[in-house]
This record gives structure tokens, sequence and C-alpha cells, in this order.
């Protein structure tokens, strides 16, 4: 190992000094031109520019009108920057005026619902005001407008009860058929004249209050069309009813199980053209011998 790295050292000491001892290396041969190289050299030295005809600068002069595009120009440019600015203040303008517009509608709205509301209000307060004064003028007119009333002024109703009285133990006597007599009065109990313009009336068995039938037989005699002045009463109007007992309705009648009613009407006409049909219920009360008012009902009908 140590003679190989010795003798590594002596070549290198060694190899430099036999080199220069050698001298020179001999010049490269020159080499031949391509023929490409020479036609450029030929064609460089043939060129003449740096000379009066071909100069190496160039200065490039303005044309004669550069002073009127130039000026031109910058008129085009002035002009379209003023354009720009009317156009961005012609659209601002149109915002502006839409949002007036915006406003003005806005107002519209705002006063047409005002008024509208009190037109409303005015049409509220008008109506009430009507209604009130109606309700004044039919109080008034309840007030002032004529009032009929009834009464029995004579009545024969002991007779019904004889037939049984007499023969309580015959039932084969029955049915019969009786007579029933009553004698009615009517009174304008108002504060105007009344017209009458007739009257109805019958007499039923039944055992509790019946309804009043919409139709009734007329009065035996009819009341001839009269008028009735305030606190005035007319003459009896008689009516005349006849009636089909059987025996168990006999008895009833006699021990209280049932009773006898006067269902009637009067039609009559007020001062203020209103038609009414006055309706009433009587119930007899044998115990007394007499009738005592169940029911009275107007039924009004105004002229149109």
């Amino acid at each position: 190992m140590f003679k190989r790295l010795l003798l590594i050292a002596l070549l290198s000491s060694v190899g430099p000094a036999l080199a220069k001892k050698a001298g020179p290396s001999p010049a490269p041969l020159p080499q031949p031109v391509p023929e490409q190289a020479k036609a450029a050299n030929d064609d460089a030295r043939a060129d003449h520019r740096g000379s009066e005809d071909r100069p190496a600068i160039v200065k490039i002069l303005p044309p004669d009108d550069a002073k009127e595009k130039a000026k031109q120009e910058a008129d085009d440019r002035a002009a379209k920057s003023q354009l720009e600015f009317y156009t961005v203040w012609i659209s601002g303008a149109s915002v502006f005026v839409a949002l007036l517009q915006l406003v003005g509608i806005l107002l519209q709205a705002f006063f047409l619902w005002k008024t509208i509301r009190l037109t409303r209000q005015s049409a509220e307060a008008a109506t009430a005001s009507a209604n009130a004064a109606t309700a004044s003028a039919n109080a008034l007119l309840a007030i002032e407008r004529g009032v009929l009333s009834e009464r029995i002024a004579e009545q024969k109703a002991m007779k019904l009860f004889e037939p049984y009285e007499l023969y309580p133990n015959s039932p084969a006597m029955w049915p019969l058929e009786v007579e029933f007599h009553v004698s009615l009065a009517f009174a304008n109990t108002g504060r105007t004249e009344v017209t009458i313009l007739e009257t109805r009336g019958d007499v039923v068995f039944a055992e509790s209050l019946p309804d009043i039938p919409a139709t009734l037989p007329e009065t035996a005699e009819r009341v001839k069309r009269h008028v009735l002045g305030a606190g005035v009463e007319s003459t009896g109007v008689d009516l005349v009813a006849k009636i089909r007992l059987d025996y168990e309705q006999s008895r009833k009648l006699a021990e209280g199980g049932a009773s006898l009613f006067l269902l009637g009407e009067a039609t009559f006409v007020d001062l203020f053209g209103d038609t009414v049909r006055h309706r009433f219920a009587w119930q007899y009360i044998r115990r007394g011998d007499s009738f005592v008012p169940r029911r009275r009902e107007d039924e009004r009908k105004k002229r149109h």
C-alpha cells in the first residue's frame, strides 16, 4: 500500500517537468471555409451601409397634418368626456325624477286612503244619524198611531153546560150541537184614528190555550168600514159560533178539565197607512161565568 502511494507521488512531481521539456504543441491546420460563409462575407462587403446613400440612422419626420390630427384627437376626447358627463347627469336626473314620481304616488295613495276613510266615516255617521232618525220617527209613530183593543160586552156560555147538568148519566144524548153567542166591542186606545175593515172570530173547545189559526170565520154581523177616533169605542159586534160537543167534552167542561176559548181578529188601517191585524184569544172561566184575556198580538204590514 505504501509503495503504491509513493509511486503516485513521484509521477505527479515528474509529469510537469517532462511536459516542459517536450516543448510547445504544434498549431492546428487551417480548415476550409464553406461556400455559404463565403457568400455571406461577399454580401456584407457589397452592402454600403453608413454611406450617404444608405445611412446607418434614419430620422422619421412627422407628417404635415400631425398638429391637426392631434387637435382633432383632443377635441374627440373632450367631446367624449362631455358626452359621458351628460349621460351620467341624465341618468342621475332620471333616477331623481323616478324617486319623485314614487313619492308622488305614495302621497296620492295616502291621501286617497285618507279620503276613503273619511268618506266611510261620514257614511257611517250618516247611516247612524238616519237610523236614529228612523228610530225616533218610529217611536213617535208608535206613540201617535192608533191602537185597537177588544172586550167582551156580552156572552151566554152557561147554556153550554145545561145538557150535562140535566142529564149527566145519559151519554146516549150526545153529541150535541150548541150555539154560542158573544158580543165584542172594540176601542181605539191610541192618539190617532183608525179605520176598522172587518172582524172575524170563533169559539173552540180545548184543554189548553190553542194557537190562533191563520184564517178565522167571519163574525155573524160583519162590521161595516167605519172610523174610530182616539178614545172611541165601537158598538157591540155579535159573534155566533156553533160548537159540537160529545159526552166526554161536556163532562170535561163541567168538571174543569177543559175550557172554551174565543179566538178573534180585527183588521184595521191606522192614520199612517199601515194595515194591522189585531189578534186575540180569551178563555172562559165557568166559576165567574166570564172570559179573561190570554193573548194579544198585532201583525203590522207597512204601507209601501
